[in-house]
């Protein structure tokens, strides 16, 4: 049985976690670049960029700001990790109380 501590530090050692290497201060290919990478799991160069078009707050923040576009990007996939590890560890241990 997995502690919360050990699920996160295997999740970020062997889930082959980050592909981010494309992500600089707001310059976001047109391709369909893998930015991270959770199992089966894929957030792509596109899935960010429908994130920043649609939130109104992060549209706002960019109109503002528009040197804060690279940390909002690292941070939408940021996020995406953390809440796709939480949500793989959730399952993984609900598999584990149904055997």
């Amino acid at each position: 049985m997995f502690n919360f501590k050990k699920m996160l530090a295997l999740g970020f050692t062997s889930l082959s976690l980050v592909v981010v290497g494309g992500l600089k201060n707001g310059c976001l290919a047109t391709d369909e670049r893998i930015l991270a990478k959770v199992g089966n799991y894929a957030l792509l160069a596109s899935d960010v960029r429908v994130i920043i078009k649609t939130d109104p707050q992060i549209k706002e923040l960019i109109k503002q700001k528009p040197e804060l576009e690279g940390q909002i990007e690292r941070l939408i996939v940021e996020s995406w990790l953390n809440i796709t590890l939480l949500y793989l560890y959730a399952k993984e241990k609900e598999s584990t109380k149904i055997r």
